[in-house]
């Protein structure tokens, strides 16, 4: 009787793991495999529609598509840049067997600077600024209250150096003088390097001052400001995002 309740228990147990090991299990692999990541591209041509806008991204990453880093593009949104290239806004789903385990343990802002890297290649220009803001990116309008000026926060990821913060309050004056760094902190340091170097995660105050802007438009310069600090051979030094203001509720 004993034997019978035991190889009874075996068949259960056995019904059960084939149940996690059969389909419903290898659709959540495929699925924890892939990560979608917010990018930006600056662009001359324009406007692009019915899907020409991915289709232009592809040709200059087409080798991360062959490879099977980069598996889905869906653009989101345009943003005008006056006489400057105009950012798009894509979300791209990539693979995340490209990327190495300790990368993918460190947090999310380190992650998309290798992210960055990768999808440019070995380029010396970096075309695209990676990463989107995360729930301890958000600040509150409330805080620039009273006589106090009211900044938006970028989200900056580089290389450590001790002398970031003090070399963007000296150079100050961005995209044509849009963009001016008022206060800067590094908020996080990476504790393993990643391609050969420790980065850190900076916060910049800035006050952006848009010129020719008009009503109604969508503008965005942070892929302008990225470039510029990127310049034309440092390939993907530094990437970043807009912190995310909000109200208190």
């Amino acid at each position: 009787m004993l034997a019978s309740k035991n190889i009874f228990s075996l068949c259960l147990l056995a019904a059960i793991l084939f149940r996690i090991t059969s389909g419903v299990d290898l659709r959540y692999h495929v699925v924890t495999s892939t990560m979608d990541i917010g990018v930006r591209y600056l662009s001359a041509t324009g406007p692009l529609k019915n899907g020409a806008e991915c289709n232009e991204f592809k040709k200059l990453t087409e080798e991360r598509w062959k490879s099977g880093f980069i598996m889905n593009c869906q653009h989101l949104s345009e943003k005008q840049n006056d006489n400057y290239p105009k950012e798009h806004e894509f979300q791209l789903t990539v693979n995340k067997t490209h990327v190495p385990m300790e990368v993918l343990g460190i947090p999310y802002a380190f992650q998309m600077w290798f992210v960055n890297r990768l999808i440019n290649g070995d380029t010396s220009q970096c075309f695209t600024g990676v990463g989107t803001a995360q729930s301890e990116d958000v600040y509150y309008t409330e805080e620039y209250s009273g006589n106090r000026n009211y900044y938006e926060r970028f989200i900056l990821i580089a290389p450590i150096d001790e002398k970031i913060c003090h070399e963007l309050k000296k150079v100050r004056y961005f995209v044509d003088d849009q963009l001016i760094v008022k206060w800067c902190k590094r908020l996080l340091k990476s504790e393993v390097k990643v391609n050969g170097q420790l980065l850190g995660k900076y916060m910049l105050n800035t006050d952006v001052r848009l010129v020719n802007y008009r009503r109604g438009e969508s503008t965005d310069i942070s892929g302008l400001f990225l470039q510029e600090l990127n310049g034309l051979k440092l390939g993907c030094r530094y990437t970043g995002y807009w912190a995310t203001a909000k109200q208190h509720p």
